[in-house]
């Protein structure tokens, strides 16, 4: 039976939707989630491994139950237990949650494999923490070494569950925050999602970007609070309109905030409120509404609050309807959008 086809018949192949360890985060698959040393990766990849394991809600999603293995290759049992206890408020540990600590680095990922050939029907979460610490010996070609560490994760890799890997990000940042991921670009194409953990220092208020081949490009806003991550307002997609909102300059935010008051706001209305030109308020208004989907258009030079449901489902932007053009001459006053200035081998079931 030959495995080359055409195109005729994979049009007629139906095809399961893709399955989600954290809706709208993390699809089934390989991801690499990556930060700066001692921001809370390990918090955020422990709290989605008990979340998972006892099927219960994080960063403001429900999560589906599932076998997790979290090896904690740089911790050992007494503050994985230290650390699991606080983010369960003191509760009961899930069942499904398994865990092996640093005292077995060497054979982690043989027994990763088995222990994924015993769940392989629950569609388990591997989460390796960190990457580091099984990526093996490295040769004379970096980008070969990187795609090596990367798709030896695949082994790990059961149907319809994942495997999180968690690295560190470069000195500095990049405009394109895949290029912070540390290493080349082999690591972050052998993968299927790439998510990048930001937080400033002695802030508790953090970044999260993702990408990947089967998720839609999110950033989120998060907040870090007593070793625990939650989203920014509380759920998913209040936790996206909040990161779009700290990147507005001061005017653009005084907008969003006089549109957010009222039921209907019109550019007369904002010229009013803050004293500007009518053609630069009817250019934050597009853009907040086109550019940024943080208010919505309700009728022809009118515009409105956004609720959660209408952020949380998939909108085409072209079908916003705004044709209002904007005023070049007027460009100079716009604010742009800124960028804002991480003793013993135990593999045992919880």
């Amino acid at each position: 039976m030959t495995i080359i086809h055409n195109g005729t018949w994979l049009d007629k192949q139906v095809f399961p939707e893709a399955a989600w360890s954290v809706p709208g985060i993390i699809p089934e698959g390989c991801c690499i989630l990556a930060g700066q040393p001692k921001i809370g990766k390990s918090f955020l990849v422990l709290a989605i491994a008990l979340a998972a394991a006892g099927g219960n809600p994080v960063l403001g999603v429900e999560v589906q139950r599932r076998p997790v293995l979290y090896l904690t290759l740089e911790d050992n049992a007494r503050r994985l237990q230290t650390r699991a206890r606080m983010l369960l408020d003191d509760g009961p540990f899930p069942h499904r949650f398994y865990y092996l600590t640093r005292e077995g680095t060497d054979g982690a990922m043989d027994l990763a494999r088995g222990w994924v050939k015993e769940h392989n029907d629950g569609g388990p979460m591997v989460i390796v923490d960190t990457l580091e610490k099984v990526r093996g010996q490295r040769g004379n070609n970096p980008y070969a070494d990187d795609y090596k560490a990367g798709t030896s994760l695949q082994s790990l890799l059961a149907l319809g569950g994942s495997v999180i890997a968690v690295h560190h990000t470069r000195k500095g940042e990049s405009e394109d925050f895949l290029d912070d991921v540390s290493g080349t670009l082999g690591l972050a194409g052998s993968v299927d999602t790439v998510i990048t953990l930001k937080r400033v220092r002695n802030t508790n208020t953090g970044t999260l970007n993702v990408t990947g081949r089967d998720v839609e490009e999110k950033v989120y806003s998060l907040l870090f609070v007593d070793g625990v991550w939650k989203a920014d307002g509380g759920e998913l997609a209040a936790a996206a309109m909040k990161a779009t909102e700290r990147k507005l300059g001061e005017k653009m935010r005084n907008v969003l905030e006089l549109v957010d008051s009222r039921s209907q706001t019109t550019a007369a209305d904002v010229v009013i409120h803050m004293g500007i030109e009518h053609s630069t308020a009817r250019q934050y208004l597009h853009r907040l509404a086109n550019d940024h989907g943080l208010i919505a258009r309700l009728t022809t030079g009118a515009y409105g609050p956004v609720t959660l449901s209408q952020v949380s489902r998939e909108q085409d932007p072209a079908g916003s309807g705004d044709h209002e053009p904007a005023d070049p001459d007027d460009s100079r006053d716009v604010a742009d959008v800124i960028d804002p200035s991480q003793n013993e081998l135990v593999l045992s079931g919880g």
